[in-house]
């Protein structure tokens, strides 16, 4: 269905896909946004929501987002005060 909509959507904006190439491009660059973790179809719904004339991978990989702080965990308050702190 997101395909379909990806299709009508570059006709729409007088941008319509012209050749198998782009076609197989395409699907390549969805499968590699699969591979990775992202789902194709956030990927079509995104490049239609920003007016965007192709498809993107997105900008984070989602690995370093799951390596990076966990956003569930509340960090014990810090016990002293600051140099230069008045409160």
């Amino acid at each position: 269905a997101s395909w379909n909509e990806w299709v009508t959507y570059r006709q729409q904006s007088g941008k319509p896909i012209k050749t198998e190439l782009t076609v197989t491009k395409a699907f390549r660059l969805l499968k590699e946004c699969l591979d990775e973790g992202h789902d194709p179809v956030n990927v079509i719904n995104t490049s239609i929501a920003n007016g965007y004339q192709g498809l993107f991978k997105p900008k984070f990989a989602l690995n370093d987002r799951r390596a990076g702080r966990d956003v569930n965990h509340i960090s014990a308050p810090d016990k002293t005060i600051p140099t230069g702190f008045r409160g």
